[in-house]
């Protein structure tokens, strides 16, 4: 991914974990900065789709991202004190690019209306969805980019979702909310009664909030310990269903094999 983005001329700022930072326009700033990062991010999942094909022939597992993208202007320059310093970047705008960033689900990107601003001219979108942030009393449209035209013209595999199965019985779940790297210690009671290459339909005793991340766990029968997976509501999927249940559809961010060999999918 750092060979991608050193091709796109960005800058990466910081690793955090299995997270990377990376901006664009500094330590010069061209015109095309916003769609180099578009173009850029793109590329990084395009990479990333022939990776996880070795992955699949050597039996490793595979490997999902999401990328937030967001223009503004920020601080950069040797960033720290006397003994040890490092180029970075500063500023509210990296912040919103976090909080876009945890919007995503695998294979997405999502860009920010002041990114749309000035590559909307260029780029393909599938979709927008409105956010609100914690601590902002106006809530954000973010565009689902899938391609970009002019000068870079790359898009994402056009990828065709399965059909999800019928699992009769439903299978008993419980999901626990994750916030950051906490999870929560009540559980909400639910079942899954579709399941896909990534993609859950599951219903619950209590409603869970748009774009939620959660931990899902088997509560009963046999191979009780296979399930064990991290997914994200989907708020396109949500419907009402009777009394105080709610069916929704989840993003699993990860499927195992053997998770993918118990379902047959």
């Amino acid at each position: 991914m750092e060979d991608v983005i050193a091709r796109y001329r960005g800058i990466v700022s910081e690793f955090m974990g299995d997270g990377i930072l990376a901006f664009f326009g500094a330590p010069l700033c061209r015109a095309d900065d916003p769609e180099r990062a578009v173009a850029c991010a793109i590329e990084m999942h395009n990479m990333l789709s022939g990776l996880n094909a070795e992955h699949g022939q050597l039996n490793l597992p595979e490997i999902a991202m999401g990328i937030g993208i967001n223009t503004g202007e920020v601080v950069v320059g040797n960033i720290g004190s006397e003994k040890r310093a490092s180029y970075g970047a500063v500023g509210t705008p990296i912040n919103v690019a976090y909080r876009i960033e945890s919007f995503s689900v695998g294979g997405q990107i999502l860009i920010s209306p002041t990114t749309f601003e000035k590559v909307q001219t260029v780029v393909q979108i599938k979709g927008t969805q409105e956010v609100k942030f914690k601590g902002v009393n106006h809530p954000m449209c973010l565009y689902d980019v899938v391609g970009i035209g002019g000068n870079y013209n790359i898009a994402l595999p056009d990828k065709k979702l399965a059909p999800l199965l019928k699992l009769n019985p439903p299978l008993q779940i419980e999901c626990f909310g994750v916030r950051g790297k906490t999870v929560a210690e009540d559980p909400v009671s639910g079942k899954i009664t579709h399941f896909g290459e990534n993609i859950a339909e599951v219903v619950l005793t209590h409603r869970m909030e748009s774009h939620a991340n959660l931990k899902v766990v088997r509560t009963a029968g046999d191979h009780k310990e296979l399930l064990e997976l991290y997914a994200k509501v989907l708020p396109e999927e949500e419907q009402s269903m009777k009394s105080s249940e709610k069916s929704v559809r989840i993003h699993f961010t990860s499927i195992p094999d053997e998770i993918k060999k118990f379902f047959r999918i």
